[in-house]
């Protein structure tokens, strides 16, 4: 889109500056513990860890997203692949998939549109 700020791009759907985009990123390190009798537990690397990322928005119809904004975003979810994340820096992620999409939908007009649509993607790294 002409004047339009790529902030991420998640196997070629953008999430863009005018979407007002936030990051969460939660990363476990794969430590595991054991009890033991009379001492500390025993600390031990079970796996590699895990990581997951969460990116929450709005989306504004008025300002050119238009009530089908996420439809692709949908489609990646159906497709159950593996999408590489690379954020608008250049800076390469990881690939993820899409564990869930949530939104929210508010201010209606007359004809059934709506003017403001808050979501969330919740993402796992597979790699």
């Amino acid at each position: 889109m002409k004047g339009s700020k790529m902030i991420l791009s998640l196997g070629g759907f953008l999430f863009e500056v005018k979407n007002q985009i936030s990051l969460n990123l939660e990363t476990s390190s794969g430590i595991g513990s054991n009890e033991r009798i009379n001492n500390y537990p025993g600390h031990f690397r079970t796996t590699l860890g895990s990581s997951s990322l969460s990116i929450d928005g709005i989306t504004l119809p008025v300002n050119g997203d238009g009530n089908k904004r996420l439809d692709k975003l949908y489609k990646l979810l159906d497709a159950g692949q593996s999408l590489a994340l690379v954020g608008g820096d250049g800076k390469y992620y990881g690939r993820y998939y899409i564990a869930s999409i949530s939104e929210k939908r508010s201010i209606w007009t007359p004809n059934a549109k709506f003017l403001q649509q808050e979501f969330s993607v919740a993402l796992v790294k597979v790699e």
